[in-house]
């Protein structure tokens, strides 16, 4: 009990004889990306401690250490790191065509004509793109962003749900949120975790671009005012991962959150 109160004395001594040193220490960076995209949400500024050169500071964390780990608890809360989220599971007859179209090693191209994604082969001919209601149908968008999730890795490309091969079949990054945006409110569930991987995709392609936290959230918008809820998580967690960056201690970036 004598060796606790000592100990606590202690700490309010050094705690007291440091505050003006931490005070100073702080700055503040206006640079980071915010969250003030999402509905009325305020300017939010990430505070990021200076190291302390001298000795004396340094001898000071270390006391304040050691005397913390007298108070720490024997049991601290573990810290979860993010796991690998499930792959997008289809109907035993579509799972079945998907693997079908691995063993004949078809390629990304060869799926997408399959699912009558449209696109522009000829670009002097008018073609009708699909509806997103028709995008959604299990036989099309669905299967072929299963059939680019599970060969992403053996086509040597860092694609996973086969963004770029959308894009160059007339498709702009505009028109995939849009999309996307369509699967979370219109769609079964197979339709919404297509939806998310066509997004994950979009937000793993801006993240690698270093593309600005309020551009990604203008393209999640998608030529609305304000943010659906729905993408309101996966923007939070873009803007961790950004800020991570910046402040020298990055994360690994989930683009399925």
């Amino acid at each position: 009990m004598r060796l606790s109160y000592a100990v606590f004395l202690a700490l309010i001594t050094v705690i007291g004889s440091t505050a003006s040193i931490t005070a100073e220490a702080l700055a503040v960076y206006p640079d980071h990306a915010s969250t003030d995209e999402l509905r009325g949400m305020r300017r939010t500024r990430l505070l990021r401690a200076e190291k302390a050169t001298n000795e004396d500071g340094e001898e000071r964390g270390n006391l304040l250490t050691k005397i913390a780990s007298v108070f720490k608890s024997k049991n601290p809360a573990k810290v979860v790191p993010i796991g690998e989220v499930n792959t997008l599971q289809l109907a035993p007859k579509l799972a079945k065509k998907v693997k079908q179209l691995k063993s004949k090693a078809a390629s990304l191209n060869d799926v997408f004509k399959k699912a009558k994604l449209g696109g522009i082969e000829n670009p002097n001919a008018k073609i009708e793109m699909p509806t997103a209601k028709q995008l959604f149908e299990s036989d099309r968008l669905p299967m072929y962003v299963k059939f680019s999730e599970e060969t992403f890795k053996p086509r040597g490309s860092v694609d996973k749900w086969g963004i770029e091969t959308l894009t160059r079949n007339g498709y702009s990054e505009l028109d995939l949120m849009r999309i996307s945006n369509y699967g979370f409110t219109k769609g079964d569930d197979v339709a919404k975790q297509t939806a998310k991987r066509l997004r994950g995709g979009l937000l793993d392609k801006w993240f690698l671009q270093d593309k600005p936290a309020h551009e990604v959230a203008q393209f999640l918008k998608a030529g609305k005012k304000t943010m659906d809820p729905f993408n309101e998580a996966a923007y939070k967690n873009y803007v961790k991962a950004k800020n991570s960056v910046i402040t020298g201690n990055p994360i690994a970036f989930n683009p399925l959150v």
